[in-house]
């Protein structure tokens, strides 16, 4: 989405979009997405919802949409965000880790339908007339005969029967919440919901991640409430990217110096003979078997770690050693096997990356607007920085310290290289092409 896939992949992009969203494993009423499919086409999935996932997906199609994709991609974001801050919000803010597969009727109950409870919910002639481009049959496409609503015909059917079919399911028996709530899920939905609602214009979903992030703040525990679970490489390294998120999405500086924080944590107490390593020095007992550059369901947290780092290196962390960070991105790159770690690719294409940096008052429309259009054009490899002179946290950015001019303003910068600051949305707008490659260095 930042322009570096070609024709090919900006289409194959767009076949996994639309296909997922009109999919079995998209919850079309309530928002969000479940685990995965169980068979070929995508009709029946594994009912669990996890927040990690949803996180995800929320970044990927807000992404998207802001590269240009149609409209429906934005309202696909917009709905699983909801589900997010509606369904999976604790008492304390943090956002729990998932809704469960199985529900008093068994799994999938609560989600499916037959052709007779359609037609209770909307009347017989509605409900016939809907169910062939919902996906709802008489026999089902369950084990159990019951249907898995999809999208098969036209999507705007879905709009005129959401409210009423989801009176219904929500009546239904539903399935139990974890109510568990780790570290690194909630900040990497912490910083979709901050990146998401700078592009959609809309405050509630940066609120609801701000307060999720700030839960686990300081980080002292891997999961919230714990004394005993000391925060992994990937706790420390998902929230300082999300404070990066946070801080442009709110115009708070004092998420800049959380990130910073993270960063220092990181390069002090988790690297070990000139490598990443999951665990603190002092809790052994809590590393993880598994190699820490490979990706999973979630990016490596050698990839979250490094990306973090780069990210901090480019904008210009004086407290940082940029000579350090680099010679650990290499030892990392020439390790790892990269088909196994699409994260650590991404990092690769980091060093030198683009950095735009807004000055202005916080509460100012224009320094908003500002923002906003480098949040969606910008691209995923793109950091977004709010740093007027007067912002708290901004100590040891040096790079940019006293280089702002006063009022609303925007710099492009690539690497440490900046061109000249201008104060139209438009023309920093124009400005935004696929950045360089390099290095966090230079």
């Amino acid at each position: 989405t930042d322009g570096r896939g070609g024709e090919g992949g900006a289409q194959a992009l767009a076949h996994l979009l639309n296909t997922m969203a009109v999919s079995g494993i998209h919850d079309h009423l309530a928002g969000g997405f479940h685990r995965y499919a169980v068979d070929e086409d995508w009709a029946v999935p594994h009912y669990e919802k996890m927040l990690v996932d949803n996180a995800q997906l929320v970044r990927l199609y807000g992404d998207a949409w802001a590269a240009g994709g149609p409209t429906r991609w934005a309202t696909v974001a917009r709905r699983t965000a909801g589900w997010i801050v509606e369904q999976m919000v604790r008492s304390d803010g943090a956002f729990a880790a998932s809704m469960d597969a199985d529900d008093p009727g068994g799994e999938g109950a609560a989600y499916t339908w037959t052709p007779e409870e359609l037609a209770a919910a909307l009347g017989p002639a509605r409900g016939a007339a809907v169910a062939p481009a919902l996906g709802i049959t008489p026999y089902g496409n369950t084990d159990f005969g019951r249907s898995t609503l999809r999208l098969l015909g036209d999507p705007s059917v879905l709009s005129s029967v959401r409210a009423p079919l989801l009176k219904v399911r929500l009546a239904r028996p539903q399935p139990l919440r974890d109510d568990k709530a780790t570290a690194s899920w909630n900040a990497m939905a912490a910083g979709a919901l901050g990146r998401f609602g700078l592009q959609f214009g809309d405050p509630d979903l940066v609120a609801a991640g701000a307060r999720a992030l700030g839960s686990f703040l300081p980080l002292e525990a891997r999961v919230l409430g714990s004394s005993v679970a000391a925060p992994v490489l990937e706790d420390l390294a998902q929230v300082g990217l999300a404070a990066l998120e946070l801080q442009a999405a709110t115009r708070d500086g004092t998420w800049l110096q959380v990130a910073s924080t993270q960063a220092h944590e990181i390069l002090g107490s988790f690297v070990k003979g000139g490598r990443l390593v999951h665990a603190h020095a002092g809790r052994e007992d809590l590393f993880l078997a598994r190699h820490p550059w490979r990706d999973d369901a979630a990016p490596s947290a050698t990839g979250a770690a490094l990306e973090l780092l780069v990210r901090l290196c480019t904008l210009g962390d004086a407290t940082l050693d940029a000579e350090a960070i680099q010679a650990l991105v290499d030892r990392e790159l020439a390790a790892a096997s990269l088909v196994e770690a699409p994260s650590l690719v991404s990092v690769a294409l980091l060093g030198g990356a683009r950095t735009v940096v807004v000055g202005g008052p916080a509460g100012d429309a224009k320094t908003q607007a500002l923002l906003g259009v480098a949040t969606r054009l910008g691209g995923p490899s793109t950091t977004v920085v709010w740093l007027p002179d007067d912002a708290p946290g901004r100590a040891g950015f040096s790079t940019f310290e006293g280089k702002l001019p006063g009022g609303p303003q925007a710099w492009v910068c690539e690497g440490q290289r900046c061109m000249l600051p201008t104060a139209s949305p438009d023309q920093l707008g124009a400005s935004l092409a696929p950045p360089a490659w390099g290095s966090c260095s230079t």
